[in-house]
């Protein structure tokens, strides 16, 4: 898709005519948490294979120990409904439900993968850790220190409040 502008009937502006509005306390607000939320990255572990499912050998549906289904486009639509999380389960428990349920919708069989995870593994992985990307907040013009750039935060209410402090925002 091509946009083309002609400037041919083009009126410039004369600034000192406009009339300053300021924008609400909720948009600045939102302008804020977006600006914080930019610089906020997780730091998620390493996720395996659980399981694949096939049907006549060829591979319609891969599942991680955390229970992510990756498929078509065309298998997505139709097992779309069936991937609910009914009972709150999750991990391993999660991808061996999901596993089941894709392959019984479409006549396949559950293929465990050698780095399937028990749910006492799963349970024992590393949390997620949030950094604050400060390559993006220095192409920004933003200076960071080096203690940010080596930190990791527990949660993404710890590292939007220092990203927060970084900009300048009372209320991160």
């Amino acid at each position: 898709m091509s946009i083309s502008l002609s400037l041919s009937n083009a009126v410039p502006l004369d600034a000192r005519k406009l009339t300053p509005h300021r924008a609400s306390a909720e948009a600045i607000a939102r302008m804020q948490a977006a600006r914080i939320e930019m610089y906020k990255k997780p730091v998620v572990p390493a996720d395996a294979t659980y399981a694949e499912v096939k049907i006549g050998g060829k591979v319609v549906a891969t599942l991680t120990n955390n229970g992510y289904v990756q498929t078509s486009n065309a298998l997505s639509g139709k097992i779309r409904d069936i991937l609910g999380r009914e009972d709150g389960t999750q991990g391993p428990a999660l991808a061996q439900q999901r596993a089941q349920k894709i392959a019984e919708a479409v006549g396949g069989v559950v293929v465990k993968a050698a780095t399937a995870q028990t749910q006492a593994q799963w349970e024992m992985r590393p949390p997620i850790k949030w950094i604050v990307d400060h390559e993006a907040m220095e192409r920004h013009g933003y200076t960071v220190p080096d203690e940010v750039r080596t930190t990791s935060y527990s949660s993404a209410v710890l590292a939007s409040q220092t990203i927060g402090a970084l900009l300048g925002i009372d209320e991160a």
